[in-house]
């Protein structure tokens, strides 16, 4: 033993890469792949099937595994899988294929050929490395069952044995019923033996064995079972206590041995240290199944368990929570993005220390939680929320961190996971920005609202096309005169069955779902064609302004939109204000502002809606581009009564009109309101006092009156 052991120590040579044939006819897929596995095997690639099978009978006795795509030119992935399944001296690779075709046919017909695996396109890096992992785990235990073999044929011949566990690194043992171990090459891994008390053949026998794991004990009971029971090739994997004291996860594979009265007589076998290898394939499991910040399963797995726990108690209530950080943005821009990641690190933490024994949670994305919760009554859910809430306080953060939740309580186990999730994640988007209340319950209430905005998002295309989406226009007026001197565009759905539907009822679902950058669009190309039609019946130019979303405000192409529409109707560019909100300024400024002086500089100007309700106002008069800033109603709402707001607004105004930045106060609804503001230097306003929207029949009325 020792002569061997120094033969493993002094004698071997490091293990070659085994080889590993990508192919695939799109470069970026072959780069992927090939960076994934680089480290692991010596990557070959082909870039088609011709080029594929001349490496693969090059290479034939060294490929262990070959990654194919089943939609090649010159030869299909088809045509060369056929091909070496088909081939007595090939059949032996491995083989997994993909496809960007999510089929049941494609899969089938692939499986059917003799592939070991199907993955769809895109690849998953981790999913497809845990894949080839378990197929070359096969392929390495079946040759190492026939390297046993091999070494039951030839057990007698020293020199070969020794030589065979030199190569392979593993303990080689044979084991009788009388005496215990009778032979051992016991390698470079120096194990702790003791002695322990079987029944074997209905007799209590001692023997001098390896330390076990204590939570492996019942691991090996069964394998010693299976010995007893007759089968002849056995295995385990546990772990084994090495002399420094260590446990390492080790895989034990046996031939057994039995006489005409299927008695026990001798076994063989060897033991393979694999901690390493278990090791990672726990780590891709992980990876696999959990959020890559914070410590809870991803949306996909969490599904899975959740389907599992219904399935395990079918006779207990559950709830599907659905939550989120609210203003969770204004951390990650104001404090950045690492800063962001160990909120959400805490926030999960506090979750799982409130759910109870059987409850799961995920990070779905961003900050958005999912919770599923076994209980008995409402009152169970509140406390959970509330005592989640508590130890934000207690815990968390020096910036106020608070909550929303949305509840779906299960009324039928078989509900698909993902439609109770998007049950409760429709009852959070009801109070998401509310004031009054952080919690709801998916109910009936809440059901009706759903199926509305279901049908809204069914019609919404259509109702594009068919022109139900309406421009209305609220003038803009001189507070002294009385006179229109500009006007906003704003939009509203005439249904054909409903009737008007006002857009406080469709743009935050369209903002939500992205149907907001077609609207807007539609809306822009409208009101220019409206100011056309006014300039060519003689009508004086007044600019109108229109809104812009947050997802337009990034769009590269959106000064070559802007301008492909002015020029389409022959508007100058100056006569279309673009509205912001402010709470895009805590965004990427740098960028933003990049854009707005790109389009400032066409002559488009830009106005700040609902300014004062954001978060920096003071500091975007004196940075942003702006040429107009909209003081909303809720900032100046009865400023009269207030001394300290009067004193405010007069600010705003007398530092707006110093930087020449034009001030229209919105939501004007009283003379005194108006007569006020006029006093503090603001000369324009919008507002019901002096109009209501309109559709644009009745505002040309007023303009050509």
């Amino acid at each position: 033993m020792s002569a061997c052991n120094g033969l493993m120590r002094g004698g071997c040579m490091l293990e070659r890469l085994k080889k590993m044939l990508i192919v695939d006819d799109v470069s970026l897929n072959r780069a992927i792949l090939s960076d994934t596995f680089m480290n692991e095997y010596d990557v070959l690639q082909a870039k088609n099937g011709i080029e594929a099978m001349d490496i693969i009978k090059r290479y034939k006795d060294e490929i262990i595994i070959v990654l194919l795509d089943l939609l090649m030119p010159l030869k299909s992935g088809y045509e060369v899988l056929k091909e070496i399944k088909r081939d007595h001296d090939l059949n032996h690779i491995s083989v997994i294929v993909s496809t960007a075709h999510n089929d049941v046919e494609s899969e089938l017909n692939a499986l059917q050929l003799g592939a070991d695996d199907f993955v769809n396109q895109p690849i998953v890096p981790e999913v497809i490395k845990f894949r080839v992992n378990n197929i070359v785990s096969k392929k390495e235990l079946e040759l190492l069952r026939e390297k046993n073999r091999i070494l039951e044929i030839n057990r007698r011949n020293e020199e070969i044995y020794r030589s065979i566990v030199e190569q392979v690194e593993i303990i080689v043992f044979e084991w009788t019923p009388e005496n215990g171990i009778e032979y051992m090459i016991e390698g470079n891994m120096q194990f702790v033996f003791t002695d322990r008390v079987f029944l074997i053949s209905n007799k209590q026998m001692t023997y001098n064995v390896l330390e076990i794991y204590k939570e492996d004990e019942l691991k090996l009971v069964d394998f010693i079972n299976k010995l007893k029971t007759g089968n002849k090739v056995n295995e385990v994997i546990i772990r084994l206590k090495k002399e420094s004291g260590t446990f390492v996860w080790c895989r034990i594979l046996t031939n057994s041995f039995y006489d005409d009265q299927n008695q026990l007589i001798r076994v063989i076998g060897t033991i393979n240290n694999i901690d390493e290898q278990v090791k990672a394939q726990n780590e891709l499991v992980y990876r696999a199944e959990h959020d890559d910040i914070v410590d809870c399963y991803n949306r996909r797995t969490f599904h899975t368990k959740v389907e599992e726990l219904f399935l395990n108690y079918p006779n207990n209530k559950f709830a599907i929570i659905t939550m989120n950080v609210k203003k969770f943005k204004v951390i990650n821009d104001v404090y950045g993005t690492q800063t962001g990641n160990q909120v959400l690190k805490k926030i999960a933490d506090i979750i799982k220390q409130s759910m109870g024994l059987y409850d799961l949670c995920s990070r779905n994305h961003s900050d958005i939680f999912s919770i599923c919760m076994m209980y008995h009554n409402d009152d169970q859910i509140l406390d959970m929320i509330h005592n989640i809430e508590m130890q934000a306080k207690r815990k968390l953060f020096k910036y106020k961190i608070e909550f929303s939740f949305g509840i779906c309580p299960v009324e039928h186990l078989e509900t698909p996971i993902n439609k109770l999730s998007d049950m409760a994640t429709f009852a959070l988007f009801t109070i998401k920005d509310s004031i009054l209340t952080n919690v709801a319950f998916y109910d009936s209430k809440i059901r009706k609202q759903e199926n509305e905005v279901r049908e809204m998002e069914d019609e919404m295309e259509d109702a594009l096309l068919n022109g139900e989406f309406v421009v209305y226009l609220q003038p803009k007026h001189n507070i002294s005169t009385g006179a229109i001197i500009g006007a906003e565009s704003l939009v509203r759905w005439n249904h054909p069955q409903k009737g008007l539907i006002l857009p406080n009822k469709f743009i935050p679902l369209f903002e939500n779902n992205g149907f907001i950058v077609k609207l807007d669009e539609y809306v822009w190309d409208e009101t220019c064609k409206l100011m056309r039609k006014w300039m060519d019946k003689g009508g004086r130019e007044i600019p109108v302004s229109v809104n812009v979303s947050r997802m337009h405000i990034y769009d590269s192409e959106l000064c070559s939109k802007l301008l492909n529409i002015t020029k389409k109707y022959n508007v100058r560019n100056e006569l279309l204000e673009l509205e912001l909100t402010e709470s895009i300024f805590i965004e990427n400024t740098s960028v933003l502002f990049e854009i707005m002086n790109q389009i400032m500089n066409q002559g488009f100007r830009f106005s700040l809606d609902d300014f004062g309700t954001g978060y920096s106002s003071l500091s975007i008069l004196k940075d942003v581009p702006i040429s107009e800033i909209k003081l909303d109603r809720e900032f100046f709402n009865e400023p009269g009564s207030r001394t300290d707001s009067k004193i405010i607004i007069k600010h705003i105004i007398e530092m707006s009109n110093a930087l020449g930045i034009t001030v229209v106060a919105e939501g004007v609804e009283t003379k005194k309101i108006s007569e006020e503001l006029l006093e503090m230097g603001c000369s324009i306003a919008q507002g019901f006092y002096f109009s209501k929207p309109m559709p644009a029949k009745e505002f040309e009325k007023l303009l050509f009156h």
